[in-house]
This record gives structure tokens, C-alpha cells and sequence, in this order.
């Protein structure tokens, strides 16, 4: 059981990530934006972040450069949207010398998980997350 804060201003997404977590046994802390997410992270620690990308203030890797210098060992997924994939052209997206693709090491993300998701394959990659030491 761990505590999962989920960070999207989509409220379907925020749903069914609610009811998969919590088939899961988890406990999901959901939020629709990036500011409400630091107020959470300001009064406990959950075990694992998981945030979307894009927002009209501050995006999912601000959110993500706050938690590691907060909060460095809590481990963060990207929740990414076909949108921010097309925004880029193919070569752009897949380099890893792009900081700002998710699958770089200097973005801070742990992993991946793309919108919309396959329900074992984000019950997978939350639970391989979760199990790293």
C-alpha cells in the first residue's frame, strides 16, 4: 500500500487513476494542478508522484525540478499526452539530448506511463517504481 499523489487537470484521467490505484490497495491523493500539488508536498511525503505534463502555470517538469530539490529521493512519473508528442518533430522528440523529453535522465522523471494507458501496463510500471530500492 503507498500513498500516490496524482497531478492532472484532466478530472477523467484523475478518476480512472483513482480507481486503478485503488484496485491496486493504494491510496491516491489527486489534485488538479501543480500549485495544489506543492501545498500537498508542503505538509506530508507520499510514496510516489505521478504528473502530467502540461499546465496553463507551471508544467509537470517545474513540478518535477520542486520535488527533487525537496524532495529527492521521492520517485515521479510523467503521465504523457499524445499532444506533448506531437509538438516536436520525431527527431527532436526520440534525441536524448532533448531535456525536455520525458525519457531523458535530466528530465527527473523515474519513468513514463503514455495517455491513454493501458491499465496493467500502468499498474506495471507504477508497482516497478514503487519496488525500486
Amino acid at each position: 500500500m503507498a500513498y500516490i499523489l496524482v497531478v492532472d487537470d484532466d478530472p477523467n484521467i484523475r478518476d480512472l487513476t483513482r480507481e486503478i490505484l485503488r484496485d491496486a490497495g493504494h491510496h491516491p491523493i489527486l489534485v488538479p494542478d501543480v500549485f495544489r500539488a506543492l501545498e500537498v508536498l508542503d505538509h506530508q511525503e507520499p510514496d510516489l508522484v505521478l504528473t502530467a505534463l502540461e499546465f496553463p502555470d507551471l508544467d509537470g517538469y517545474g513540478l518535477t525540478r520542486a520535488i527533487r530539490r525537496y524532495h529527492p529521493t521521492l520517485p515521479v512519473i510523467a503521465l504523457v499526452s499524445p499532444t506533448n508528442e506531437s509538438q516536436t518533430s520525431p527527431e527532436a522528440r526520440n534525441s536524448p539530448c532533448n531535456p525536455r523529453h520525458p525519457r531523458n535522465p535530466r528530465s527527473g522523471f523515474d519513468a513514463v506511463i503514455r495517455k491513454p494507458f493501458d491499465v496493467a501496463e500502468f499498474r506495471d510500471t507504477v508497482n516497478a517504481v514503487l519496488d525500486r530500492p
